[in-house]
């Protein structure tokens, strides 16, 4: 599956951006060095799995990238290639069988294709029938991902990930509005195969923590930060008698009359372990989005998950944002 990741959510996880619907890439572990000497960074791998079931059809998959693909293509990376037939528009997998989107005669694609995969493992159905091609797909991603780079700030930042599936383009937002997709769809792209997902900013926060426990505490660098900042920082203070695990991911809660709501503040996260030893500290960021969310002074809360000697706890602190 073809992903593409926001530059704004650069600190994120780095999608592989290989083409092809319904085909999925593993993705790379990200990694960093850390300035925290009392903090261990390790890089978590990802490595992709074949499911027994697809290596029948993989096998056709792999025979047809070598007489189709680029040199030294990937398996199922031949759309592009300069043998791929002008009929051939894409392919997915119908559980265990590929099917082979094809404009034109399809009893002669067909034929062919059954010649170069040396097996009739496979279906075949008319490009435009039932779903968008992947070639058709893929247009729309090079469009998308060519206007995402003009578009407004407030879209770019609402905006953080776009994905093609089997026959839709998923738009994943951090405030999924109406309005927002109304610019979306007026700045970067409006087709039927768009489908919109992410928070609508009125969910109930249902999360609870501590400050405090076996020694380890989490706190606001400070006691209040500007409405207008784009993040929050916070210090995980370790005091206690074992290493504490943790990651990058955290959530956001705000109030409003009396009651607590999560900040949209959807993304995806590096695929860090943090390791943080007695006696050490580390600190980390809360992106806060003012373009998305319209952020006003009052009282937030953030909240951070990690495993200490086996204990798996959610801390939390509160913090404040103050008027410029």
């Amino acid at each position: 599956m073809r992903y593409v990741v926001n530059a704004v959510a650069a600190c994120a996880l780095a999608f592989a951006g290989c083409h092809g619907a319904g085909k999925d890439a593993p993705a790379p572990a990200a990694s960093c060095d850390s300035t925290v000497a009392d903090t261990a960074v390790r890089a978590i791998v990802c490595r992709p799995v074949v499911p027994e079931s697809l290596s029948a059809g993989m096998r056709i998959i792999e025979r047809l990238t070598l007489a189709w693909g680029k040199e030294g293509a990937v398996p199922g990376d031949f759309l592009d290639g300069p043998r791929c037939p002008d009929y051939f528009q894409g392919w997915y997998f119908r559980g265990d069988t590929p099917v082979f989107q094809v404009r034109g005669d399809i009893a002669r694609a067909r034929r062919e294709i059954l010649r170069v995969a040396g097996s009739n493992g496979f279906a075949v159905e008319p490009a435009g029938s039932k779903r968008y091609s992947e070639k058709e797909l893929n247009r729309m991603m090079d469009t998308i991902d060519r206007r995402m780079e003009t578009a407004p700030p407030q879209v770019k930042d609402n905006v953080y990930m776009w994905s093609m599936g089997l026959s839709t383009i998923d738009v994943a937002m951090r405030l999924n509005t109406e309005a927002a997709r109304r610019a979306f769809r007026k700045h970067v792209y409006d087709s039927p195969a768009i489908r919109f997902s992410g928070s609508t900013g009125r969910e109930l926060c249902s999360l609870c923590g501590v400050a405090d426990t076996l020694g380890v505490s989490l706190r606001p660098t400070k006691p209040s930060f500007p409405a207008s900042a784009d993040k929050a920082t916070f210090v995980l203070v370790n005091n206690g008698s074992h290493e504490v695990q943790t990651g990058n991911d955290y959530s956001i809660a705000v109030e409003h009359g009396g009651r607590w709501y999560m900040l949209p503040a959807g993304g995806v996260f590096d695929a860090l372990g943090i390791g943080v030893r007695p006696g050490g500290r580390h600190t980390f960021n809360g992106m806060l989005h003012p373009l998305v969310n319209n952020n006003r002074p009052g009282r937030y809360r953030y909240f951070k998950d990690v495993d200490i000697d086996g204990c798996k706890v959610t801390l939390m602190c509160d913090f404040f944002l103050v008027g410029d």
